[in-house]
This record gives structure tokens, C-alpha cells and sequence, in this order.
């Protein structure tokens, strides 16, 4: 049976605080997060066939979405875009640094290997973690927005 996809509407707070673990569990795991999970976990103060109901939700909306019938669930990429806009944390760069970068991006070709070099160090540099810069197909690219999505202290997401 398929499901009618609905509309991303506002969350109320106990959705939010659901997604968020879910997102958090998954990227810090990648592996399916259920209920259970999330119950013993974040202490959310509601059973787990409460969070099985909004987790369905969060699914029907587009946020979620889940491998196979028995597998617990995992945010699809409107679930982070979802998280980056709305949910997370805002945890800005200092401007300084905000200035350096846009400063040595400034001072390369766009698109140039050394752009992309650049783009990796400097993934690397604010993760304290490997980064990874590739161009896209010439006929395909076309990136709207980048958000570096900070998952704590040393891991760091692009999305």
C-alpha cells in the first residue's frame, strides 16, 4: 500500500524533539532508530507507541522514512533540510573567520581544481575531520545552498 505524502506544515514541539533524536541517532549511528530507541534514550516522557504514532507523522509529511516494514526510521533529505531550517541550533562562525574564508574564496577561480581543494581543506579545517570537494556533471550543477550542519564537538554534516 502506498501513502499519500502530505504536506511539511509546523511541528508542534513534541514532533520537533522527535526529529531531532532521530536525526541525531542516525547520523551519529546510521542505523534505523525506533521507538524503543528514542524512548530509553531521550527520556521524552511519552511510550513508545506514542513516538511509533509520530514517527508515522513525520513519515506521512516527508521527514522520515524507513528501509523495510520492520526497520525503525531514518530522516530523508527533506528531514534535514527541515532540521537545518527550522530545528537546528544556530551556531554561527565567528565573523572573522566568516571574512578569512570568503576572503581565500575569493582570491580562486570558482569551480577550479583549486577551488575544490580549497573547498575540502577548508571542510576539513572547521570539522577537524576528513573533507571531501567534488564538482558535479557540467550539464547538472546547479547548487542552490550549502549549510555546514554542526552534529557536536568533531562531526560536522554538509547538507
Amino acid at each position: 500500500m502506498r501513502r499519500i505524502r502530505r504536506s511539511i506544515g509546523p511541528l508542534d514541539l513534541r514532533a520537533q524533539a522527535i526529529l531531532r533524536a532521530v536525526i541525531d541517532e542516525y547520523v551519529g549511528s546510521a542505523i534505523p532508530v525506533g521507538s524503543l530507541a528514542l524512548v530509553e534514550r531521550y527520556g521524552l516522557g511519552v511510550s513508545s507507541a506514542t513516538v511509533r504514532n509520530i514517527l508515522a507523522e513525520l513519515e506521512l509529511s516527508g521527514l522520515l522514512t524507513h528501509p523495510h516494514t520492520s526497520a525503525g526510521r531514518i530522516p530523508t533529505d527533506e528531514g534535514y533540510r527541515w532540521y537545518v531550517e527550522t530545528i537546528m541550533d544556530s551556531a554561527l562562525m565567528p565573523e572573522v573567520e566568516q571574512l578569512m574564508i570568503r576572503h581565500q574564496f575569493g582570491q580562486v577561480e570558482f569551480a577550479s581544481e583549486h577551488w575544490f581543494r580549497l573547498a575540502a581543506s577548508t571542510i576539513a579545517s572547521l570539522t577537524q575531520a576528513a573533507g571531501i570537494a567534488t564538482p558535479a556533471k557540467p550539464a547538472a550543477a546547479h547548487v542552490r545552498r550549502v549549510d555546514l550542519v554542526a552534529i557536536n564537538d568533531r562531526l560536522a554534516s554538509l547538507v
